[in-house]
């Protein structure tokens, strides 16, 4: 089994729930109607409802199964508002600076949906530069004790008949965004 079926499976097995606040590209829609068809995870689209269906429509995908919410109209936005002004009002963040990033900045909005538990997780990174998403991601969801570095990495899976190139045509890239010149203890971190 390739390394991409593999990833399939376990995710089938796990279904975790995926926040993809990014849900204005085209892109993102068609993966949520395929990752629904294959049963691959749970998706939560942020954005406007009405127009993401309308969008969804004009493509011809079925995005029945995936929970859509709209920031500005959520009822828990306050509760996800008052939190991350807990955690940043000692870095001089204030409620209404609170209040004005989280219904306006959708990758901040889903993080706060991971650090409050509603999801598992977020992709995101399709129309927002790396800094912005790793950013949200650390002031929502934070790091665990006694972490010293945050790192990230990504797959690259060739075409056919590149097998001979890493593991079976399958290459882990780190840490390309966030460290990509780390010194000793940071490697080994």
């Amino acid at each position: 089994m390739d390394f991409l079926a593999q990833m399939k499976k376990k995710a089938q097995a796990r279904q975790a729930t995926i926040v993809l606040p990014e849900s204005k590209d085209e892109r993102i829609l068609q993966a949520t109607s395929r990752i629904l068809r294959e049963k691959i995870a749970r998706i939560i689209l942020l954005g406007n409802v009405e127009k993401i269906k309308e969008q969804a429509k004009s493509l011809s995908l079925d995005l029945s199964q995936a929970q859509m919410i709209d920031p500005q109209v959520d009822p828990q936005a306050d509760i996800y508002i008052k939190k991350y002004y807990e955690k940043r009002k000692s870095k001089g963040m204030t409620e209404q600076a609170a209040r004005g990033l989280l219904l306006t900045n959708p990758i901040f909005y889903g993080a706060m949906l991971v650090a409050e538990g509603v999801a598992d997780g977020m992709v995101a990174g399709i129309t927002a530069p790396t800094a912005d998403t790793f950013r949200a991601a650390y002031h929502c969801v934070g790091i665990k004790e006694n972490v010293n570095i945050v790192s990230s990495f990504f797959v690259m899976i060739l075409p056919e008949g590149n097998a001979s190139i890493g593991e079976a045509g399958v290459l882990f890239m780190s840490d390309c965004g966030v460290v990509p010149d780390p010194n000793a203890q940071e490697l080994s971190d």
